[in-house]
């Protein structure tokens, strides 16, 4: 890794004075390449669109052009990509499209044979903010605790039970009434989702004085009493015990490209009666309360449900990501235009079927024989980096009720036909072998980058 264009100089006359030829690769978009090197220059990128800027900006069109052209050939991560730079640049233009991740890094999780569905219970332990939907008492009315039970009168001395064998842990069964809050506690969560909203809005806008000490930086001791009610907000170690189906999405909450609240929507009515489903979203974003507000009012208008929903707000290191693959039996990756893939091809790897549509980079990965797809139809789309927000590009717009149906046939297949499920493990462990080993990946990069190298010096001589 260099930081600037004298050092990437620097390097190449070194390399070459040793009789080496010197590649640059460029993680990012040709547009964003800023020096001019005397060795060739190869970006890696993702781009999630069939096409670059329209006919219509002529200007931005020539930029796209002339930063392709000071390239000696670029590397993506899906075929329409590449079909995007072959309609720009011509067919002649050197182009590889490569897995975003080896395989062998997810591999271990799943066995050769395939995995059978199980649902015995299993834990997760990180350090982060963590929010989980039977914790927070959600009801009808809002986001609510329910009362608790009046104790008994000292008069009426409630006698003691008799002494029971340890039940087995149950899932989590959310069936029983919720009695309507009261006007406090309405009020109380009403001003915690406000203040979720107003952080979100306008936190980033305004700094902390100096002399105001942060509340993750207090003492233990120093901490208030949190009510079970209210999300967990300082980073502690936090543990979860999950029973049943378990879905995750890893997501960016600011992303406009995933639905995830079409997701939390979707999960919530179609397992509102299944206490054994649960969903994990995992929010990837600097700031650790990324998506609280939505999803909290998100559930407060869905509810009452018995599935169960928790939300991640943490990083988490290779083992604690390894860890959540392994409590998981699907990907669910309800994306609009994919660039990369790179999640699903993780948990592909690791034997897990994803749920999603074959659009964009996901249609080079997802197949009926891995995959439960999702239906959708294109609508225009701009790009998130675009100021002016033209819709000159496309994604897919996907179908709920699509979505809702996935979902149930997935349960399905878990309770019901877990040779099935198997099978789909299986298929999506060997294709990722075949196509994203460690080896396919480097005899590509080396084969490309060599006859890249080899062209680039041909026609240098020829000039």
């Amino acid at each position: 890794m260099i930081d600037s264009e004298t050092d990437a100089e620097r390097l190449c006359d070194e390399y070459r004075s040793l009789g080496q030829s010197v590649v640059m690769c460029f993680f990012g978009l040709p547009t964003e390449i800023y020096f001019d090197l005397s060795c060739p220059v190869i970006p890696i990128f993702a781009w999630p669109f069939d096409c670059f800027p329209s006919e219509s900006d002529s200007a931005l069109i020539s930029e796209w052009i002339s930063s392709f052209a000071a390239t000696s050939g670029a590397i993506t991560f899906s075929r329409q990509a590449a079909g995007a730079v072959i309609q720009l640049m011509g067919e002649t233009y050197p182009l590889l499209v490569s897995p975003a991740q080896p395989w062998e890094r997810f591999s271990g999780l799943c066995p050769l044979q395939g995995l059978q569905p199980s649902a015995r219970p299993r834990m997760l332990s990180f350090v982060g903010h963590l929010l989980d939907s039977p914790r927070i008492g959600l009801s009808v009315d809002g986001l609510a605790l329910t009362p608790p039970s009046p104790s008994p009168s000292p008069s009426e001395p409630e006698p003691e039970p008799e002494p029971e064998p340890e039940p087995e842990p149950e899932p989590f069964n959310l069936a029983c009434k919720v009695e309507k809050p009261s006007v406090s506690a309405r009020l109380h969560l009403t001003a915690l989702i406000l203040r979720g909203w107003w952080h979100e809005a306008f936190g980033q806008y305004i700094s902390t004085p100096k002399d105001v000490i942060p509340a993750d930086a207090l003492p233990p001791e120093a901490m208030p009493n949190i009510p079970p009610s209210q999300p967990v907000e300082n980073q502690t170690t936090q543990h979860i015990k999950l029973y049943g189906i378990v879905y995750t999405g890893i997501l960016r909450a600011e992303d406009e490209l995933f639905s995830w609240l079409e997701l939390v929507s979707a999960f919530c009515w179609t397992f509102r009666e299944q206490p054994n489903a649960t969903l994990i979203l995992k929010f990837s974003h600097y700031n650790q309360t990324s998506g609280r507000m939505a999803l909290l009012t998100s559930l407060s208008r869905l509810s009452p449900f018995r599935c169960r929903v928790i939300a991640i707000n943490a990083f988490l290191d290779n083992s604690q990501y390894e860890a959540l693959i392994a409590a998981s039996h699907f990907l669910v990756q309800p994306s609009q235009a994919e660039a990369s893939a790179l999640t699903a091809q993780e948990f592909l790897s690791a034997g897990r079927p994803v749920i999603g549509p074959a659009h964009a980079a996901l249609a080079d990965w997802l197949a009926p024989e891995n995959a439960l797809l999702i239906d959708g139809n294109l609508q225009p789309m701009h790009w998130s980096k675009d100021p002016a927000k033209k819709l000159h590009y496309s994604s897919l717009r996907l179908n709920w009720a699509s979505l809702c149906h996935v979902l149930e046939q997935s349960y399905r297949i878990t309770q019901e036909q877990p040779d099935r499920y198997q099978s789909m493990s299986k298929s999506a462990r060997s294709e990722m072998a075949q196509r994203a080993s460690k080896n396919h990946i480097k005899h590509m990069l080396c084969d490309f980058i060599s006859k890249t190298t080899t062209e680039e010096s041909n026609s240098r001589e020829a000039e």
